[in-house]
């Protein structure tokens, strides 16, 4: 017999193995995506959820699909990100298929997040799968980028933004952006969101941008060499003027 308490609609008294009436709470009802997960994908979420992804680290580029799929281009992989909403960050692997779009979910809807790490998961198979199924959306979603900024340690940090698509393909912008903000296609043809007073998309954030290597600081006595040996060659402007009076001249004597 289960008689739940005035203060606890979730707490009832159930016989114990000797026989004794106590109070059992039951957990709390969590979201489908938490409880309708393989054991496997559970263990999966729980172990990289306790791995530390500091901002300070650059996005983790892995190869599990090479060890799947030796000596293949297109795959389909995990991609692992870092959502923010009030309340706190969550966690999430999503599947990029191998065009390179990557499939949000439902609950994503109006976050923004960041990648922590491109195919590092060879746990599960990256294709949809009966046990592993892709659930279909109720309204397309895509990923919006919005910002890049750069760390203290040289590498940038891509930000974006979860948002429903309209008829035209193109991102739903929130109103308190739409004023200020516009749409612009990157090269690879996903979209981004800039400030009404940049009209192209930064090179920075085009697809397949390389750092340019840093310089290494020459030392005191490479710079005096340097500079003495630049002292000593013609001043390439200077030359170039003096062609030009040279020239001058030439044209004026020659009437």
């Amino acid at each position: 017999m289960r008689v739940p308490t005035t203060n606890s609609p979730r707490a009832v008294l159930i016989r114990n193995h000797t026989g004794k009436l106590v109070w059992y709470c039951s957990p709390p009802t969590q979201p489908p995506w938490l409880t309708e997960k393989h054991p496997m994908e559970a263990l999966r979420d729980r172990t990289f959820a306790a791995t530390a992804f500091p901002e300070s680290q650059p996005t983790v580029f892995g190869n599990a699909s090479q060890h799947r799929y030796p000596g293949k281009t297109k795959h389909w992989t995990w991609t692992y990100i870092e959502a923010k909403k009030e309340g706190g960050l969550t966690r999430h692997f999503l599947r990029r298929d191998p065009y390179g779009t990557l499939l949000l979910k439902d609950e994503l809807a109006g976050q923004t997040f960041r990648i922590l790490g491109e195919d590092i998961d060879d746990t599960l198979p990256p294709e949809p799968h009966k046990l592993w199924p892709e659930k279909t959306l109720t309204r397309p979603l895509i990923g919006v980028q919005y910002a890049t900024e750069r760390h203290p340690n040289g590498h940038l940090i891509h930000r974006y933004y979860a948002a429903y698509t309209l008829p035209n393909g193109a991102p739903e912008m929130p109103a308190r952006l739409a004023a200020t903000w516009h749409a612009l296609l990157k090269r690879d043809g996903y979209w981004c969101w800039l400030p009404k007073s940049q009209t192209t998309v930064p090179e920075s954030w085009q697809p397949g941008y390389k750092e340019p290597k840093p310089r290494p600081a020459k030392s005191s006595s490479e710079k005096s060499s340097t500079e003495k040996s630049s002292s000593e060659k013609p001043n390439s402007t200077m030359f170039s003027g003096v062609q030009k009076t040279l020239a001058t001249l030439a044209e004026n004597l020659s009437k």
